[in-house]
């Protein structure tokens, strides 16, 4: 089942597909561009997992992103005027249940679903370690469009993500390019600290747009999930 959050008329819907068009939680069925779109769950706490690329020695670099990064699909993504821009892909993996010491073999127990995530940083971030700050600025991940049941995808590592940009694909690979493994992730954090139904592990999986400036449409589909959309804006408030 795929399910979503959207805005409309004044009121917060839950919203599911129907056809080409939207079942919203009153009955109505409305166009997809007639509402505004919502991450499909209001984030707690939000896990970024960079892995290093495969063949390589290192851990996973583990940040945290304020709840106030995210935004909904088909909405826009603002970055500091005149910075080059790059946007990469997350796979994310939804908590569903509470979870304290959980082995990898249990791991499929404590997750409820899958979404897409588009990451949006400015460029040369890194030179003083203020990807920190990039990677929880507001609005910077674009979250959606639906949350797919844990149930309806039986192997997230063959899932398939093909990445576009102003409607050209530039990007094509598939889940088990992420150099992370899923139920080890789940292990390692719930060792640490109690994961709680909500939160949220964004894969990186080493899908990147690089050189992107305002007005670039930047998509990426995942087979079973759907497709998200952003758009980058400058943001007028710097």
């Amino acid at each position: 089942m795929r399910r979503g959050r959207v805005a409309r008329d004044g009121a917060i819907h839950s919203a599911c597909p129907d056809g080409t068009a939207l079942r919203l939680d009153d009955g109505r069925r409305v166009a997809g561009s007639g509402v505004v779109w919502l991450p499909p769950l209001e984030p707690r706490t939000v896990f970024s997992i960079d892995a290093p690329a495969i063949g390589t020695a290192g851990a996973p670099v583990i940040r945290l992103s304020s709840r106030h990064a995210f935004v909904g699909h088909r909405a826009t993504l603002p970055c500091p005027a005149g910075a080059a821009v790059r946007c990469h892909v997350g796979l994310v993996v939804v908590i569903g249940a509470d979870a304290r010491r959980i082995p990898q073999a249990r791991a499929h127990e404590v997750v409820s679903g899958w979404t897409i995530a588009l990451c949006c940083e400015t460029v040369g971030d890194d030179a003083e370690r203020s990807d920190v700050v990039g990677a929880i600025r507001d609005r910077s991940i674009a979250l959606g469009p639906w949350i797919v049941d844990a149930a309806d995808v039986p192997d997230p590592a063959a899932l398939a993500i093909r990445m576009f940009v102003n409607d050209r694909e530039i990007r094509r690979g598939c889940a088990r390019d992420a150099a992370c493994d899923i139920p080890a992730l789940v292990e390692h954090l719930s060792s640490m600290l109690t994961l709680s139904a909500g939160d949220l592990l964004v894969i990186d999986v080493s899908m990147v747009a690089s050189d992107l400036r305002p007005g670039d449409v930047v998509a990426c589909e995942i087979d079973d999930i759907g497709q998200l959309v952003g758009t980058i804006v400058d943001d007028e408030s710097n």
